[in-house]
């Protein structure tokens, strides 16, 4: 019986795989917006992913100066020179009202970097989305969405599996964001033991040993692995080394920082050279870098939700 439970689990999330995750979440192709082109998924492959959070310095000196170019701002310039010298790809989180009313007389060159470059949803603005209904989190997507295409004039920057505020979020706010125009896909989980969204303790804990869960909502939910911050940027390759082996067989592999750790709106710190060290650790390791998006992630086992 209790394989039949398991068998009957893993179709199901199948089911739930292919008719809730959509290029553009819950929302059918013909009613997302001009220019929305649904995303060329591919089968999972090992990876890593680098994000910052909480980003708001470099949006407000692009709000504030008349820069000719996006990258005449110090820390986007940062991120630049880390993509072009070893190929990493970034993913800027932000709070929902940090782009609006930003100018939009640099589309072109947001546009172009769409492919090692996106921006996520983090946070409302007034706290997390724990608390958040179906609506607010739809409304909050909504908002950011638009705001995020005013700017870049394209949709293909948005990032859809985002880490939110807390890792928190309630089940209907989280519904609410899959459903919303280019609608979430997944969110990324805790890095620590602490329950993640609406996961509860036994779907938290499952993400402790295992790369990615994915939920009877259809959205993908992936461990976050290391915070830099954490360690001393002297020893971070010794710290990579140490978390991870020399490859150590996982698929999905997710580091993060914050922005105020390596800049302060004027000076990019040295501690940017956690973004060095990760991308060689990485190249030598034959890891690439990618965005969890990307992925297609197979159902999972069992009934862990």
């Amino acid at each position: 019986m209790k394989h039949v439970f398991r068998l009957f689990s893993f179709l199901l999330c199948i089911i739930l795989l292919v008719s809730c995750t959509p290029a553009g979440g819950d929302l059918p192709d013909e009613e997302q917006p001009a220019g929305y082109e649904p995303p060329a998924r591919v089968a999972l492959s090992p990876y890593v992913h680098f994000s910052f959070d909480d980003v708001e310095f470099c949006f407000y000196n692009l709000k504030n100066n008349q820069y000719a170019s996006i990258w005449e701002e110090p820390f986007l310039a940062a991120l630049k020179q880390a993509h072009d010298h070893y190929g990493v790809k970034v993913s800027l989180y932000v709070w929902k009202d940090v782009l609006h009313g930003q100018s939009t007389t640099h589309a072109a060159e947001w546009q172009a970097c769409a492919d090692w470059l996106k921006i996520g949803l983090h946070s409302d603005g007034d706290g997390n989305f724990a608390e958040a209904s179906y609506d607010e989190g739809r409304a909050a997507w909504e908002h950011f969405v638009a705001d995020v295409y005013a700017m870049t004039g394209t949709y293909a920057i948005i990032d859809r599996m985002p880490r939110l505020h807390n890792f928190a979020g309630s089940e209907e706010s989280l519904r609410g964001m899959r459903d919303a125009t280019c609608g979430a896909l997944g969110f990324l989980a805790a890095d620590d033991t602490r329950v993640s969204y609406s996961l509860g303790e036994t779907g938290s804990a499952w993400l402790q040993t295992h790369d990615y869960l994915t939920d009877a909502n259809g959205l993908t939910y992936l461990t976050t692995d290391l915070r830099c911050e954490r360690h001393k940027k002297d020893v971070f390759t010794e710290v990579l080394t140490e978390k991870f082996g020399r490859a150590d067989g996982a698929e999905c592999y997710i580091l993060f920082t914050h922005e105020y750790e390596v800049y302060d709106g004027e000076t990019v710190n040295a501690y940017f050279s956690w973004v060095s060290d990760m991308a060689l650790y990485f190249f030598e390791n034959q890891v690439p870098f990618a965005f969890p998006a990307d992925f297609i992630y197979p159902a999972t086992e069992g009934d862990i939700s």
